[in-house]
């Protein structure tokens, strides 16, 4: 295993860009994940800035994805399954105690 570790990315920035990519807007991912637009936007532009990659060129309308974003899409999508697969398998138990988010750091 690697020295590295991996900086902090969140599950939603993949699942906005999937939306995008699938829905071909912004607008309409944004609907279908219950945020605006500008959010979705920022979150896709987090990854991108997570990944040193960009996946979609600036301002295209439809968005245009470039051939890493192309080929990201799927990793993207093996990530999330992953990790719905891996909430899904594990049993349903009552948390003993109690964890508030600014208790958790991810991040390196």
């Amino acid at each position: 295993m690697s020295d590295r570790r991996i900086s902090s990315v969140r599950l939603i920035w993949l699942e906005a860009y999937i939306a995008v990519y699938d829905l071909g807007s912004f607008t309409d991912a944004g609907k279908a994940l219950g945020v605006d637009q500008s959010t979705v936007t920022r979150y896709v532009r987090q990854l991108e800035h997570w990944l040193r990659k960009l996946l979609i060129l600036d301002g295209s309308l439809p968005p245009f994805f470039t051939d890493d974003g192309k080929d990201f899409v799927d990793t993207a999508r093996e990530i999330v399954r992953l990790m719905q697969d891996s909430r899904a398998r594990l049993p349903a138990r009552t948390p003993k105690r109690k964890i508030s988010a600014h208790h958790i750091v991810i991040n390196s």
